[in-house]
């Protein structure tokens, strides 16, 4: 089948029972008695779906083509009272619900798939792909088909997800489309304009896990259609669901209509993915076009691993204005806002609240109704002006920190080639590494406690503001042309800001340069170059700022305890001399008071022990160069000391690499310690 349907769209009807019993609805936790949802059966024209509870499989020797499949619930909430409308003691009742199982020997060739309360697995034994016949094209009404556009904005399988979780794989390469709550998505005609709701099902461990274990694995968000890059269900649901007039599906498939008159506003809520999203590629690399906007969730994660390259900055459609295939970069952001600001089942959002219930009013959509969601990731690593007001820090950060009890640092791995083309918003401690080059990037990351460490390392060079990396030239050479995305100038160099909030450490390490770039720092406090900030843009934050560790020439790296450095050699060597006492009153590890001991030591983890020793280097050097001018000292006019520890640590001659700063910063805000250690440059 070919089906131009989205779940929440045909499938569902929803709406909010008043204290008072009436089936209206009004406004986000006002007054909002009972949020319910069912089965519009009416409006299933196909596919296939357990509607009434239990278990969906599907199998296939070869491929599933443009399959839909669902295993939705119905839900009601028990009713409160005038007086106490949100009562403590009501409880929601949820019928069906069930597992998934899609199995094809050979390809899953898009399609659609849902599990509201239950566990989703996609298995190929080719690969996950999509068609044309998912092309967001413009409806021709004479075929019943849509204009194909380039492949690069076609619409792949796309994954709706309320509390439960997906597995997805393939042998090959894997394709996959957006994912997205139901409940967040347009209101179907068939729901009427009275009753549009909106709130969000997901749980805190709501999740996606998704790999390919020989080929490339691709995550295809947004696309740039009708020279606009968006979401790509809300370019779907505007191409294909809104009523235009008689030229359009809507109007000949009058089932896909919506209660709407524009898909603009759900631009953000289209592209909400639950608060755990897992990626990885075993052999080839991962690209991601659009954004990964995952749901705030105090356990909530992204995990991109691959044993070549992340690719970040993608083909995405085509500029008719300019007779070229646009380009776009992607944004990664992991929120910590306040879940409880998202529209959820005993807070929905009612469309009446802003219109009332005038029958002129409600077919409408205004634009940016959605607003005060949309805020909520808006993210943009700014720490003055207008961006950084204490009401928009307040709106992106959860009072409390969020991730608080959260030990899983974000992981973006790309073990073989390149990270490139990347925004990253990161909320706790993260890991970025690369095995090559990490490239036209901006990491936006926070540290939660004295002990986090953030890691930002490449095995090579280290370039974060660079517009002349492989991927921008390419995408501005030719036929080619970068375009802007949403909630980002897309079309410029990215920011190239490593910039770490809260306390503890962030270690920026390059295999060989270090290199921050030459742009002009941008006035709301952007474009900076290595800034620790302390809680300059997260106010929930402590004050004291992180420590910040810039290396290069280190040779391949993934972390400091894992340069190639005999760290602990070197600290048993030093500490068990005739200065070693001294020096262990001098050192410092995160939460200990008074002299430490070498048995202490020992015991922390490699990358900590690594960081104790590059302390006890630089204490080494400044002895050597105090006793170089002490007459009494038997290194008088020597740096014997200093230079012994210089070669024990990096040898003679095997390490090369420089840091340049050029016009960007190196710099603590907030307090925090900088250490540089450039061995060979």
């Amino acid at each position: 089948s070919s089906s131009r349907e989205l779940p929440n769209n045909w499938l569902y009807r929803r709406g909010a029972l008043n204290a008072d019993g009436a089936f209206t609805t009004t406004g986000n936790g006002s007054a909002i008695a009972s949020t319910s949802w069912w089965i519009d059966f009416s409006n299933f024209f196909q596919g296939t779906g357990t509607l009434g509870g239990g278990n969906l499989s599907l199998r296939a020797g070869q491929n599933i083509t443009n399959v839909d499949a669902v295993v939705p619930t119905n839900a009601r909430t028990t009713k409160g009272t005038v007086a106490n409308p949100l009562a403590a003691n009501q409880t929601q009742v949820e019928l069906g619900g069930g597992d998934l199982t899609v199995r094809a020997g050979n390809n899953i060739d898009a399609g659609v798939y849902h599990v509201e309360r239950g566990r989703a697995t996609l298995t190929a034994g080719g690969q996950i792909t999509t068609n044309a016949t998912r092309s967001p094209g413009t409806f021709i009404a004479s075929t019943g088909a849509n204009t194909v556009i380039p492949s690069t904005s076609w619409l792949p399988t796309t994954l709706f997800l309320g509390k439960g979780s997906f597995d997805v794989s393939a042998r090959g390469d894997v394709l996959l489309g957006p994912v997205a709550n139901p409940f967040l998505l347009p209101v179907g005609l068939g729901n009427s304009f009275w009753n549009k709701t909106y709130f969000s099902t997901y749980a805190a461990d709501s999740q996606v896990n998704v790999s390919s274990l020989g080929g490339t694995l691709s995550l295809r968000q947004g696309a740039y259609v009708n020279n606009v890059f968006t979401s790509l269900l809300e370019a779907w649901g505007q191409t294909q669901q809104v009523f235009r007039g008689t030229d359009t599906a809507a109007n000949s498939q009058p089932w896909l209509r919506l209660a709407e008159t524009s898909t603009s506003p759900f631009r953000t809520v289209t592209g909400l993915m639950p608060g755990i999203f897992r990626a990885t590629a075993y052999s080839g690399g991962i690209n991601v076009t659009g954004n990964l906007t995952l749901s705030p969730s105090s356990t909530g994660n992204l995990e991109l691993l691959t044993r070549s390259g992340i690719n970040g900055l993608q083909p995405t459609g085509f500029n008719t204005n300019e007779n070229r295939t646009a380009w776009v970069s992607s944004r990664f952001t992991v929120s910590d806002a306040d879940p409880g600001k998202i529209p959820g089942v005993k807070s929905p959002f009612a469309y009446q609240t802003l219109v009332g219930k005038t029958a002129s009013a409600l077919p409408g959509t205004q634009t940016n109704f959605l607003i005060s969601v949309d805020q909520l990731f808006r993210e943009t690593g700014a720490t003055s002006g207008t961006q950084a007001s204490q009401q928009v820090k307040q709106s992106l950060h959860a009072a409390g920190l969020l991730h608080a009890n959260d030990s899983e640092p974000v992981r973006i791995y790309a073990e073989g080639l390149d990270i490139s083309g990347v925004t990253l918003f990161s909320p706790k401690s993260t890991r970025v590494l690369a095995g090559r080059d990490i490239t036209d990037v901006a990491f936006y990351l926070q540290n939660l406690r004295s002990n986090d460490v953030s890691v930002v390392a490449s095995g090579r060079d280290l370039t974060p503001y660079n517009p002349s990396s492989a991927l921008r030239v390419a995408a501005n050479s030719g036929a080619n042309r970068v375009v802007e995305g949403f909630f980002q100038a897309g079309f410029k160099p990215l920011a190239g800001d490593l910039q770490i909030g809260g306390p503890g450490t962030i270690e920026v390490l390059a295999g060989r340069n270090l290199d921050l770039g030459s742009a002009i720092s941008s006035s709301d406090g952007t474009a900076a170059g290595i800034i620790s900030i302390g809680n300059a843009r997260n106010p929930y934050l402590p004050f004291d700022g992180a420590n910040v560790i810039a290396g290069a020439g280190l040779g391949s790296t993934l972390g400091l305890g894992e340069s190639g450095i005999d760290w602990d050699s070197f600290l048993s060597t030093v500490l068990g001399g005739p200065s070693g006492a001294s020096y262990l009153g001098e050192l410092t590890i995160p939460g200990q008071t008074g002299a430490l001991t070498l048995n202490q030591i020992q015991g922390l983890d490699k990358d900590e022990r690594a960081r104790v020793g590059l302390q006890l280097f630089y204490l080494v050097l400044r002895d050597s160069g105090r006793n170089r001018n002490l007459a009494s000292s038997p290194t008088f006019g020597t740096y014997t000391d200093g230079l012994a520890a210089i070669d024990t640590l990096f040898g003679q001659g095997r390490w090369e690499g420089d840091i340049l700063t050029r016009e960007r910063d190196i710099r603590t805000k907030s307090g925090g310690d900088i250490s540089l250690l450039v061995p060979g440059g």
